[in-house]
């Protein structure tokens, strides 16, 4: 049988093999964030490598924090990236779909984190593992 045969049939459950896996994910600031969580379920849901854009978009963490503390900066870095490949904004998420979030980080600041849409809540990865919460997205896009 061929891998692809193994492949879940509908998002719901591709969704569910996604995050039961992506814990067990070692985090690693440049290739197992939460950019990358965001990018790989991409490529999952597209067939597109998001994931290898991820990897590379920021070539070191202090890069990567900037990016991600400035919104000006990285909601359009995203918007031209996703756009290219036909993904676009969406006011009304649904299960699969990603967006940004503002999550809490040291020294009283926050940042922005890559999510995905669950039943009504955002999964995100994080140093911890996995979190889903309630949120309002800062932005998102359907996939």
């Amino acid at each position: 049988m061929a891998s692809s045969d193994l492949r879940p049939a509908t998002r719901s459950e591709r969704l569910a093999v996604f995050l039961s896996e992506a814990p067990r994910q070692p985090w690693d600031v440049r290739h197992s964030n939460c950019m990358t969580f965001f990018a790989d379920w991409l490529s999952i849901e597209t067939g597109i490598d998001f994931g290898n854009v991820a990897r590379t978009f920021c070539k070191s963490a202090h890069e990567q924090m900037r990016l991600m503390s400035d919104l000006s900066e990285a909601v359009p870095a995203f918007d031209r990236l996703l756009s290219r490949h036909g993904i676009k904004r969406t006011a009304s998420p649904v299960l699969g779909d990603v967006g940004l979030l503002w999550t809490p980080a040291p020294g009283g600041r926050r940042l922005l984190a890559g999510a995905i849409m669950t039943e009504g809540a955002w999964a995100r990865r994080t140093e911890q593992g996995l979190v889903v919460v309630p949120a309002v997205p800062v932005v998102a896009w359907g996939i």
